[in-house]
């Protein structure tokens, strides 16, 4: 709510500034707001319905951090003095706030179910692009020798149980066929 927050009063301090607010820095606040609405709506249906982060949000944020960076940075599309380049600094640290939030799996929220799920079934977007899910078995594999205890459950599509009846059945229809 603070990042919808933050993004409307600044298009409510551009508009409000000057009789004919500039149309560039518009185009870029207003699709920012709408985005800010919908981000909100997005992550509170997203937090009660997914056991992973929401990747839509996540690609967002890294997004609209890149460009809002670029905004900053580059000389040419410099702030005029109506609008105080600290207030967009803040803007920038709500987003990267909210994508640290967002980032990390939701094991310690998760219903009972849904806590056997292995590591990469509750892993968002940037721990499968980095592995990050996989980072505690390594240290546990650093310290020590890792036993069977210490691995976390398989993907369900990884189970071997399912395969090895399905191979055994197949194996005896051919068995029978010969």
């Amino acid at each position: 709510m603070l990042f919808l927050a933050l993004q409307l009063t600044l298009l409510a301090v551009v508009c409000l500034s000057t009789p004919s607010p500039d149309g560039i820095l518009l185009a870029h606040l207003v699709p920012s707001a709408a985005a800010a609405i919908g981000v909100c709506l997005l992550s509170r249906t997203e937090h009660r319905r997914s056991v992973t982060p929401s990747t839509l949000i996540v690609l967002y944020l890294l997004a609209s951090l890149t460009l809002d960076s670029i905004w900053l940075l580059i000389p040419s599309l410099a702030l005029d003095s109506r609008l105080d380049s600290r207030f967009l600094l803040v803007q920038l640290a709500a987003k990267a706030t909210l994508l640290a939030v967002e980032c990390p799996n939701k094991e310690k929220v998760l219903v009972s179910r849904y806590q056997e799920l292995s590591p990469e079934e509750r892993s968002g977007v940037l721990q499968r692009v980095f592995f990050w899910y996989i980072n505690p078995v390594l240290v546990r594999g650093y310290d020590n020798i890792l036993v069977e205890d210490d691995l976390p459950s398989l993907d369900r599509q990884t189970w071997s149980g399912e395969l090895r009846q399905s191979a055994e059945r197949v194996w005896k229809e051919q068995c029978t066929c010969a």
